[in-house]
């Protein structure tokens, strides 16, 4: 009986201090404020002058583009005669 109350015990204490050293741990970290990933994508057509239109993945951070990749399978050639719709934007304006 005495040796089941020690191990009950000793159970007890390895919770306890699993709980504590890992509550610890987290609150002396910092990453409770921790700043989050600010990578987001987006999709935009880019058409040239030559009314050849590319759809491309914008991925963007902080406001600011750091990549443009082609999407695969998703150019379109329009006549000489139509107009893009579009505005025209800059990179900046974009993320």
């Amino acid at each position: 009986m005495k040796e089941r109350h020690i191990i009950i015990i000793l159970i007890i204490i390895l919770i306890l201090y699993i709980f504590l050293s890992n509550f610890i741990y987290v609150s002396l970290t910092g990453k409770v404020v921790q700043k989050k990933d600010s990578i987001y994508y987006f999709r935009k057509t880019i058409c040239n002058i030559n009314n050849y239109c590319q759809d491309y993945l914008i991925e963007c951070e902080d406001k600011k583009a750091i990549s443009i990749r082609p999407i695969e399978g998703t150019s379109i050639q329009y006549s000489q005669y139509w107009e893009n719709p579009r505005t025209v934007e800059s990179l900046d304006e974009w993320c």
